[in-house]
């Protein structure tokens, strides 16, 4: 039959093994609210996604020269373009364009152009 050898291996106190499971616990709760704060401040992809048309209504508005105060609706969002001319500046005006989702404004972005060419910021 085969023997057991007389080995002797080290063991951890039952204090060491409750250091170790603290500082594991501390780390990684440190590392869930870094994870946790960073989701939460940075822009969700829907209001990423409003920032982008409303930019597309202005660029839009620029190329074709319009002018016009319009409304407009994209994927249940109501964007409202409004064109204000600047005071003191006969050649500036500011786009105004603000989308609206479910009745809450989600994003409104402003540019200040010059009615022969494009934007200045």
């Amino acid at each position: 039959m085969a023997q057991l050898k007389g080995k002797h291996l080290r063991a951890s106190t039952l204090l060491e093994v409750i250091v170790a499971m603290v500082v594991i616990l501390a780390v990684f709760t440190l590392a869930i609210g870094i994870y946790t704060n960073v989701t939460r401040s940075s822009p969700s992809f829907r209001q990423q996604y409003l920032r982008k048309i409303s930019e597309d209504v202005i660029k839009e508005s620029i190329n074709s020269k319009n002018w016009k105060d319009e409304e407009l609706v994209v994927d249940s969002v109501i964007l409202k373009k409004q064109i204000k001319a600047l005071d003191g500046y006969t050649d500036l005006v500011v786009i105004e364009v603000s989308a609206s989702e479910y009745g809450k404004e989600a994003c409104k972005i402003k540019r200040i152009v010059k009615k022969d060419q494009d934007a200045v910021e």
